[in-house]
């Protein structure tokens, strides 16, 4: 089975690997085994990857599988269980999403809907519940509809979402995207 692994923390284009891993097999009461088809890239992977979730944590020897978020297929259910195999999942959390396979706890995964695209089901519970938390700060902080909400990182599936609830909410919302623009003569600048 292929899987992203790191031995040791850093940039993630110096450090991570795709390697050949022991398949995984020992599945305890209520897990399943997911075959993983896709999963998002979240920042919290690369700030793990980079160490600096726990800095001056030790990377175990066997290295550290990445991801916590996936979609893919039920190919077994544990015991307690009540998932069945060629069941379509989303989960979060689940170690090593960046895997081929992945055991998740049945408590983290969900049933996904045919009319659900794979897409979206692979990114089901971190993006939504980071834009609940999202309204819910602009909500506590006294802030009433018809009042502007800055948005930073606006391009962003999570920034979309809670423009969307903010505007349906009556809220005017200024967006900022920045990203990095070449000019002519080779010399990057951000905007």
């Amino acid at each position: 089975m292929r899987a992203a692994v790191y031995f040791k923390h850093g940039k993630r284009e110096d450090v991570l690997q795709a390697v050949e891993a022991e398949d995984l097999k020992h599945r305890a009461h209520n897990e399943v085994l997911i075959r993983v088809l896709l999963r998002p890239v979240h920042h919290g992977d690369l700030l793990g990857i980079a160490g600096r979730y726990q800095p001056g944590a030790v990377v175990p020897k066997e290295g550290v599988r990445v991801g916590f978020e996936g979609y893919g297929i039920v190919e077994e259910a544990g015991d307690g269980a009540a998932l069945k195999p060629g069941t379509r999942v989303a989960f979060f959390p689940g170690r090593g999403a960046w895997s081929e396979k992945a055991i998740v706890s049945a408590e983290y995964v969900t049933e996904i809907p045919d009319d659900v695209s794979d897409e979206a089901a692979a990114q089901l519970h971190v993006n939504p519940l980071t834009t609940a938390l999202l309204l819910r700060a602009v909500e506590t902080s006294g802030a009433k509809p018809g009042r502007v909400v800055v948005l930073t990182a606006a391009g962003s599936t999570v920034a979309r979402l809670v423009i969307g609830l903010l505007l349906d909410r009556g809220f005017d919302v200024v967006g900022i995207v920045r990203r990095k623009i070449i000019h002519s003569d080779g010399l990057p600048n951000a905007a």
